[in-house]
């Protein structure tokens, strides 16, 4: 696998001291967390003049009404981003289904549930393709680091990015369940945005870094 933080040096080689202003990105917390802020100081040196301001949050921040520049957006593969946006799809993002391994021992299938991400998990019923396909929802956490959490202590299990989740300590995929992209993640700006170059060199940035970490990205576990 390319380094991404060479990768992204090569990119950037040429990057302008003389660019500066601001950049409201928002993003999902997982994200920010383990794919942008690993990699953020590449750009940072590059354009030391531009100041980034990270919006994370679950919560959708309008780019019409200004709430924000940049989006980095997790969508179900079925969703269209209407056609007024600039909307580049980054990559797919496999998950798979989590748990601790004694709430897997001990829980299953009597005492099971599934930690929701919103109230509409039911409706979309992205459990029924699992090894307990009718254990009950229960519970609401829609920030990924604390449902990481929330799977570690035994809350239940949770359908969850592998790439957050693999190879932490305390949580195991769940035996029979295979990773699957339900979700991909997409770079959305607006078209008023196109050519004021510092929005233009970030996105690059972004697209440039995203591909370098596809291999991290797909859902494979190490071994």
């Amino acid at each position: 696998m390319p380094n991404p933080q060479s990768t992204a040096q090569k990119h950037l080689q040429g990057g302008s001291h003389r660019l500066s202003g601001e950049i409201r990105v928002t993003m999902p917390d997982v994200v920010a967390s383990h794919l942008v802020i690993p990699h953020l100081n590449e750009f940072t040196n590059a354009y030391p003049q531009i100041n980034v301001q990270l919006l994370v949050t679950s919560q959708v921040l309008s780019l019409e009404k200004h709430e924000a520049d940049v989006a980095l957006r997790i969508l179900p593969k079925e969703a269209e981003i209407p056609e007024r946006f600039i909307a580049r799809k980054l990559t797919n993002l496999p998950s798979c289904c989590y748990g601790s391994p004694t709430y897997i021992t001990e829980s299953l299938p009597e005492h099971g549930r599934w930690l929701g991400w919103s109230s509409e998990d039911g409706k979309v019923n992205w459990a029924q393709n699992t090894p307990y396909p009718d254990l009950p929802y229960q519970h609401q956490i829609s920030h990924g680091l604390i449902q990481l959490e929330a799977v570690r202590s035994g809350l239940g299990l949770a359908r969850l990015p592998c790439f957050l989740a693999d190879g932490i300590n305390g949580v195991i995929r769940l035996p029979g369940a295979e990773p699957s992209s339900l979700h991909d993640l997409w770079l959305v700006s607006t078209p008023e945005h196109r050519n004021v170059l510092r929005f233009k060199v970030f996105r690059e940035f972004i697209v440039s870094l995203f591909r370098c970490l596809e291999d991290k990205l797909e859902g494979k576990l190490a071994g």
